[in-house]
């Protein structure tokens, strides 16, 4: 028999459940989904703390059917990326106050993961429906080129050009698809996204400030905005200080015979700085280059320094195993991090800069006999 106070003690009781109940955190995102051909159940929530620096990794675990849920706090609008396959792949969705977003897609075509719920995953999902074909296409084309180059294969520096050819080709068409998106979504983030994702903002950051220019409304009041306004003004800067006609920037290297060398070191009337690295295939064909141009020119006429981007010496000098190679070389074992291929706007290997003896860049990636010539 349940008495008065006891009636009292459950009416609190359940009144205290649905109190917490109705305050439950409002800054909590709800994800759920489904990915198919997962060979790992394991998925890593990886998202941003409120510390740039720091980041918060949760470790969750699909059924075997590769459905999973789970709950994230988010203060603001904030991107959350899930890895799969070991953390070999991944792909990003963005997480809002109070949201429920659901994900579906294949593990074997990440680029084309569908995230639905919020304007930001609704849109890029939608870029995706449209592009589907292209993407599984650039996909399918590194997945064999990665197999290829695992194998050792031998065909593989013959493919190698067919390859980079199409994917570039791909990456066109996904650069021309995502300026027509964004011209139609000017206010969103996720046109800054798909300018992050596809622009090209490295290769060509001119470019991709008009489109940065375009935007408006609550696009440009967003960290990510002025995060990519940051990146493309450093990337313009860096080419105009190595661009032909300027002064080229100063530098500091020791060779392998521990001299240290800047520009002033060099007294000739031009010099060619070349860009190389044993692991480059296209370098070989340069290097022999190299070799006919210091037979061709007088050491007097043209000095000559190669930097090398090997992160291993070892690997550089059995690369020069004897071969008569008589001007300076340095190696720079921090690689494509280097300064000097910073400062001379360096993208690909081999390249080269030659500077006049008024210390002015007066071309660049040029020929032997482009090089004779001038001289």
């Amino acid at each position: 028999m349940k008495t008065k106070s006891t009636r009292s003690f459950y009416l609190v009781f359940l009144l205290s459940i649905a109190f917490a109940c109705k305050q439950k955190p409002e800054n909590i995102c709800k994800v759920e989904g489904k990915i198919e051909n997962l060979t790992k159940q394991e998925l890593y929530i990886v998202k941003e703390n409120s510390n740039p620096n720091q980041v918060n990794v949760d470790t969750i675990v699909c059924s075997k059917d590769g459905k999973f849920s789970f709950e994230i706090k988010c203060d603001s609008l904030s991107p959350v990326v899930i890895y799969m396959e070991g953390g070999n792949v991944w792909a990003t969705i963005w997480v809002q106050n109070q949201e429920k977003i659901t994900v579906t897609g294949d593990a074997i075509y990440p680029d084309v993961m569908l995230a639905k719920g919020g304007e930001i995953n609704d849109l890029l999902s939608e870029f995706k429906e449209q592009n589907v074909s292209i993407l599984k296409e650039k996909r399918d084309l590194i997945d064999k080129k990665t197999r290829l180059e695992s194998n050792d294969s031998i065909s593989t520096k013959h493919d190698d050009k067919e390859f980079n050819s199409k994917i570039s080709s791909l990456n066109h068409q996904l650069k021309h698809n995502a300026q027509s998106f964004i011209k139609d979504h000017l206010s969103s983030l996720a046109s800054l996204v798909l300018m992050q994702d596809y622009l090209a903002i490295w290769d060509e950051p001119e470019n991709a400030q008009s489109y940065l220019n375009l935007l408006t409304g609550d696009a440009t009041k967003t960290n990510l905005y002025k995060e990519l306004s940051e990146q493309i003004a450093t990337r313009i800067k860096q080419i105009k200080q190595s661009e032909i006609g300027v002064t080229a920037p100063d530098f500091e290297v020791v060779t392998l015979s521990n001299d240290t060398l800047n520009l002033n070191s060099f007294g000739g009337d031009y010099l060619l700085i070349s860009f190389s690295a044993s692991w480059c295939v296209s370098c070989e064909n340069d290097n022999k280059q190299m070799l006919d141009l210091r037979k061709k020119i007088n050491k007097t006429k043209l000095d000559m320094l190669t930097v090398v981007l090997d992160e291993n010496k070892t690997d550089w000098l059995k690369t020069i195993e004897n071969k008569k190679i008589d001007w300076y070389q340095a190696i720079d074992t921090i690689g494509w991090h280097s300064a000097m291929a910073y400062r001379y706007n360096i993208n690909c290997l081999p390249s080269n800069i030659l500077i006049n003896k008024e210390k002015v860049i007066v071309g660049r990636n040029l020929s032997v006999d482009e090089i004779v010539k001038i001289m």
